[in-house]
């Protein structure tokens, strides 16, 4: 009897069966904590985190909306042929992409241009929005006579309500 207790207690393969499981169980619990964290960081933010307020400024020095200035540069500046395609990600969020068309009509080259592109439901509520700043951001100016296309992402998107509208606004410009 002693003799069976023996062999097995002194048996090696009991040993690395043994660290083997507490190898594996250590992997597992990382594994684990990995994928834990990685869910927290990436799940949807809340209504109330999406609505918060645009920045103030954020092309600093540029001629800002309803100045005069502004407006008198402002119909030489215009996004045309803008669309809106909504989608989901794989976290299941929602995504509008806004595309347009930047032209500078003017005689001067632009060396800023701050767009603000909003969402709106059928009751024209903003629902989300998002400020870019494309020049000079994807290129260094946008010379006169000269055109490009701009895309804005505007995410998460509240999945509540219509989404009835996606919009780029012109909201600041910088001059050379």
């Amino acid at each position: 009897m002693t003799g069976k207790l023996g062999i097995l207690e002194n048996d090696p393969t009991q040993d690395e069966r043994g660290d083997r499981f507490r190898r594996f169980a250590l992997a597992a619990g990382i594994f684990i904590a990995v994928i834990s964290i990685a869910i927290i960081a990436l799940r949807p933010r809340s209504a109330r985190q999406i609505l918060t307020p645009v920045p103030p400024e954020t092309l600093l020095g540029a001629l800002r909306e309803g100045t005069p200035e502004f407006d008198s540069h402002q119909k030489y500046v215009t996004v045309e042929g803008q669309s809106a395609v909504e989608s989901e990600n794989l976290l299941g969020q929602v995504t509008v992409v806004v595309k347009g068309v930047l032209h500078n009509r003017g005689e001067r080259d632009l060396t800023g241009v701050e767009l603000r592109a909003v969402v709106s439901d059928i009751d024209n509520q903003i629902v989300a929005e998002r400020v870019a700043v494309p020049v000079p951001k994807l290129r260094p100016k946008l010379a006169a006579k000269e055109s490009m296309v701009v895309h804005v992402n505007i995410d998460p998107v509240p999945r509540k309500g219509v989404r009835a509208n996606g919009v780029i606004l012109l909201r600041g410009l910088k001059f050379d």
